[in-house]
């Protein structure tokens, strides 16, 4: 019996437990299945999650997070069950090593500085952006607004589908002789949170 076959054992098990309350008894269970029946698949489960904190190389570059992330979840879905002294100590280290990359990863995403541009030509306004290298991002948000100083809002007026754009077309609600401001920032999600680079200039344009 292996790993892989412990939802089909359970589910043996179930059928077992249903005929011993049906007969009671006079149920017995010998054989192959009474060795189906009583098999715990304790030991086995350990020997997987060590395999999988065994085979993370702490020297990798890059040092494999998500890894680190499946061997943490496998290892507390064990409970009480406890893996060997040494392999909980290379978890430990892993994750201390995933720790400290993360956070250079979101200091590097937060110095990240962008330098926007604008074009404008009838009905439309064009802004353009460069960001520095280094630390890539999710996607980009665009503010607007017709004051250089405020009116931004909290939300952003347009936001990228992924972090390859490098500029936005503003064909919509613009009013011919008004002057426009635009600002970007990038997004990096970091285990579930948002990190942003640094404010981009403040590109602005007359609507033509």
């Amino acid at each position: 019996i292996t790993l892989d076959e412990k939802a089909a054992v359970e589910a043996a098990c179930g059928l077992i437990d249903a005929y011993i309350e049906n007969y009671g008894d006079d149920a017995i269970v010998t054989g192959d299945v009474e060795t189906v029946y009583e098999f715990d698949f304790t030991d086995l489960e350990v020997a997987a999650v060590e395999t999988m904190i065994a085979k993370i190389d702490p020297t990798a570059k890059p040092l494999d997070v998500e890894a680190i992330k499946a061997a943490r979840e496998a290892y507390d879905a064990l409970g009480e069950t406890t893996i060997s002294a040494e392999m909980y100590a290379k978890l430990l280290s892993l994750e201390t090593l995933a720790a400290e990359v993360n956070n250079r990863l979101i200091a590097g995403v937060r110095g990240t500085s962008l330098t926007a541009s604008s074009t404008a030509v009838k009905g439309a306004i064009k802004v353009t952006w460069k960001k520095s290298a280094g630390y890539k991002v999710d996607y980009y948000e665009v503010y607007r607004s017709t004051k250089k100083s405020s009116g931004y809002g909290t939300k952003p007026y347009f936001t990228t589908k992924d972090g390859t754009a490098k500029s936005y077309k503003n064909t919509k609600s613009l009013k011919k002789g008004t002057r426009y401001y635009y600002k970007v920032r990038g997004v990096r999600v970091i285990d579930g949170k948002k990190y942003y680079t640094q404010w981009s200039n403040k590109a602005y344009r007359v609507a033509k």
